[in-house]
């Protein structure tokens, strides 16, 4: 009998709250994150997208003391 192996890729944009459901954290750190210049976002029309491969390289460089909701030091756009 032949298997067939079915390999999934992600998706290549998220939603922010999909983006959030990602990274572990609320869509409000995501939004700090996205305006004070640590991720980066994709308008297309009125909709904000994410890029996996950009979620991913932020969760790689986290060190292992540093969290995602550290950022109420960060400073924010205004």
């Amino acid at each position: 009998m032949h298997q067939q192996i079915v390999m999934h890729r992600p998706p290549l944009l998220l939603t922010a709250k999909e983006a959030a459901q990602m990274l572990a954290v609320s869509e409000r750190t995501l939004w700090t994150l996205t305006n004070c210049g640590q991720i980066r976002r994709l308008k297309i029309g009125a909709a904000v997208r994410y890029r996996f491969t950009d979620l991913q390289k932020y969760g790689d460089g986290l060190s292992s003391k540093e969290t995602a909701t550290d950022v109420a030091s960060l400073p924010t756009e205004r």
